[in-house]
């Protein structure tokens, strides 16, 4: 009852390619994603910032550097 382990199949340029390929539209998506979330969070920011007036005088420098 010996088990024989499959043997790897070995990486082709090809297979790579595709795997390069796949690996860049995910990358692209997720960048798209996270510049989606920094424009959500900075308006989100500057909502809070209009609704308590306070933080930006309390803080202008940190406000100041949203925009830098």
């Amino acid at each position: 009852m010996s088990e024989e382990s499959p043997i790897p199949k070995r990486m082709t340029v090809k297979k790579l390619g595709q795997k390069v390929d796949e690996l860049q539209e995910v990358v692209d998506i997720i960048h798209s994603d996270i510049g989606e979330l920094k424009e959500l969070l900075k308006t989100m920011i500057e909502l809070q910032i209009v609704k308590t007036p306070e933080i930006a005088d309390s803080n202008a420098a940190w406000v100041d550097r949203m925009y830098s």
